[in-house]
């Protein structure tokens, strides 16, 4: 069962601080999520090139993004003035990467804190 979307409120060019920031809907990713869309990146030799190669890693993160970002409340962008409200919009909005960015590592990161793996790992021996 997929886990619900959590809402996100991105830091992105003082949002947090705004006084009605702009939320999306994020699908927390676990490690397996994320090994998952690892292995669909291929790479292969540029025909032509010495020590040149093509991969696919760019649309492996734009499946990602859709994947997992839902509805998005509230987000103008500041060049073009139009509402964005879905994944496909913000993605391929220009300008955004860096937002684009923050949004999957909030992903990704929020997968390895619902894992739980330091508080429930073993404590350090003292060697006692």
């Amino acid at each position: 069962m997929q886990p619900e979307y959590e809402e996100f409120t991105p830091a992105w060019n003082g949002n947090r601080d705004a006084e009605n920031p702009f939320t999306i809907g994020i699908k927390p990713m676990s490690r397996g999520d994320i090994s998952r869309y690892a292995k669909m990146i291929h790479s292969e030799p540029v025909r032509g090139y010495r020590n040149r190669t093509k991969d696919n890693m760019q649309d492996v993160q734009e499946r990602q993004f859709h994947d997992c970002v839902g509805e998005i409340k509230g987000f103008v962008h500041p060049r073009t003035k139009t509402a964005i409200t879905t994944a496909k919009e913000l993605y391929n909005a220009p300008g955004l990467n860096s937002l684009i960015s923050e949004i999957i590592e909030a992903m990704e990161d929020d997968a390895t804190l619902a894992e739980g793996m330091i508080k429930n790992s073993a404590p350090l021996s003292d060697g006692a």
